[in-house]
Parts: C-alpha cells; structure tokens; sequence
C-alpha cells in the first residue's frame, strides 16, 4: 500500500530527554488514543517513509486498525500499526524512536499487537508486512520474530526502494490461552 505524505508542521510534545529516559526505563504496551497523536506523529518524521498526521489520526479511528502503543514514564517511543482483516495480521507501520532503538521495543510492539489479535476470539492465520530491501535492522528484527520473505515489490518506496514482502504463518490452535503466537 503506497500512502500519500502530506507536509504537515511538527508540534513539540515532550522533549527529547524526557523520551530517552522513558526509553530506559519499564516499559508498557497499551492501546492508542487521540491524544497520543502528536506524540505518534513526532515519533513517525523519524521514519524513511513517514505517515503524515492525518494518515495516523486516520488510522486511530479506523474500526479494523489496531494501533498500539509503547509508553514509559516519560511518554511514548514506539507505535505499531495493524490491521486484523479476515484471518490475517496486516503490519502497516512499526515505529520506534530513534533514541530508544536496540531495547526490544519493536519486538515487544510485534508481540503484543499478534498476542492481541489471537485474543480477539476472530481466526488469525498469517502476519503480513512490507519492509524495504534496505532496511537492514527491520528485516533482521522480523527474522528474528520468524517472518519469512515471500516476494518483492520492485520500486515500491519513494526513493525507488524495493519492498520485500514478508509472512507468518501463525498456528492459533496450538497457541496456548494467553501465550503469544
């Protein structure tokens, strides 16, 4: 999916400091909500191909998404983006500041948003996401997770990246109630 980027102004939210020590600190996943927006925004002008402000209000309020987020004491430093569609897990964006990288948030977000789903009563079969063939960090951090590549998008960003296309086949009936898939 190819999301029109819109310019939008960045409004300060917290400072920088007061991320970087939430990023040290615990950790917790909840679910998003309008007022994390700003937040969210700051976060995602990080990012390569980033989202503008009313991609992710949008997203907020859409009834299929599932937009988590990953906050400390200090404020938020990580979103994912989902979309539970039929019996599949759609990842559309994963975020994480760049001063709270490398601390296993995005594996925590990835992990919660498919533990979320599982508990959502609704067959979830398969995780699906895009990542650019440059990404190297993205595409490890999903390996790890035990994605699989299973197709390219030739010239999918911007920039003229490839995206690789990525799956996992997730086995709820041998997930145990509570346990993450």
């Amino acid at each position: 999916m190819f999301l029109q980027r819109k310019r939008v102004m960045l409004r300060p939210h917290r400072p920088l400091a007061a991320l970087q020590a939430s990023a040290a600190g615990n950790i917790g996943i909840r679910q998003a909500i309008q007022s994390d927006l700003e937040a969210l925004y700051q976060i995602e002008v990080t990012c390569q191909e980033a989202w503008s402000y009313d991609q992710l209000q949008e997203e907020i309020s859409r009834d299929i998404a599932i937009v988590l987020v990953a906050e400390g004491t200090c404020g938020l430093c990580g979103f994912i983006v989902g979309w539970h569609v039929a019996d599949e897990v759609q990842v559309l964006e994963l975020a994480v500041h760049p001063s709270a990288r490398r601390r296993g948030i995005a594996s925590d977000l990835m992990k919660a948003l498919l533990a979320h789903c599982q508990r959502s009563g609704r067959a979830v079969s398969i995780a699906i996401l895009e990542v650019s063939a440059n990404n190297g960090p993205a595409i490890a951090l999903y390996t790890r997770l035990g994605f699989q590549t299973v197709g390219r998008r030739r010239g999918y960003y911007s920039n003229g990246d490839d995206a690789l296309l990525m799956h996992r086949v997730l086995l709820n009936e041998a997930a145990a109630p509570g346990r993450l898939i």
